[in-house]
């Protein structure tokens, strides 16, 4: 073969190549954005990502949906607290979000009862506020959970089963519960119910934004929230899932208690 047919056939190959390749980054690119960005391209099939703009600011949230079937439960350890996927890791739970607040020395800083045990903190007894510690989230003997704003509830005592109240309420039937803006931004870990029974798990991926911002998207999401409370946030935000086509995880710092589903 002549040299001029071998530089003919390698820029030919060339090209071809390089065609080849702008196709591939074509098709591909989208996932490589998200990936690069999130770290995550594909996610489960219960998951969805969401963003939103609050302020000139983008927010990353991932979505999580459970059926009313699901099996949940508390997890509480003041000794050890581990992150999100240490905990997942040490229950063998297929999802782990992080729980309730908590003081400096790991022990719950609202009502906390596991299987009915005596709680450090009292259930409240007299006046509510709207602002305090009045959402409920309670696990009953079959693993199901329901949610309640304590103030419009019938029931005035503890839940049967596991129970830990959070605070604020952030919608209540749609509508938001949160008044003011206090400007104090952080990334969020939200446990919401659907009219239909459907459990949703709502952390910030990335970006901060307000509890008032936070109850304002909620309300107009396309989903009918009978009831959404905010959970512990900042540092402690996250979620750890044992899923396909990987394992997705919103790291978390170490926490004394969280929620799963077996």
């Amino acid at each position: 073969m002549s040299i001029k047919k071998f530089l003919a056939l390698g820029c030919c190959a060339m090209v071809c190549g390089g065609v080849v390749l702008g196709i591939v980054v074509a098709i591909y690119l989208p996932t490589m954005k998200l990936f690069f960005r999130y770290g995550y391209a594909d996610l489960p099939t219960f998951m969805e990502r969401r963003i939103a703009t609050f302020d000139g600011h983008e927010v990353s949230f991932l979505v999580s949906k459970f059926s009313a079937e699901s099996q949940w439960l508390l997890a509480n350890d003041p000794s050890s607290p581990k992150s999100v996927h240490e905990w997942r890791t040490h229950l063998g739970a297929r999802f782990v979000m992080n729980g309730s607040y908590f003081t400096e020395t790991n022990q719950p800083a609202g009502f906390y009862s596991l299987d009915g045990s005596t709680s450090a903190v009292p259930w409240p007894e007299t006046a509510f506020d709207e602002n305090g510690y009045t959402f409920a989230a309670n696990i009953r003997e079959d693993g199901s959970m329901n949610m309640y704003h304590v103030p419009a509830s019938s029931m005035l005592g503890p839940y049967p089963g596991s129970t830990f109240l959070s605070f604020p309420t952030l919608v209540l039937n749609d509508t938001p519960m949160v008044a003011e803006d206090s400007g104090l931004h952080a990334r969020r870990t939200v446990l919401a119910q659907e009219d239909d029974g459907t459990i949703d798990v709502i952390v910030s991926e990335s970006g901060e934004e307000s509890l008032y911002q936070m109850a304002q998207w909620l309300a107009v999401q396309s989903e009918h929230f009978r009831i959404a409370g905010n959970l512990d946030g900042g540092p402690s935000t996250g979620i750890s899932t044992a899923s396909t086509p990987w394992d997705v995880e919103v790291q978390s710092a170490a926490v004394p208690n969280v929620v799963t589903v077996q």
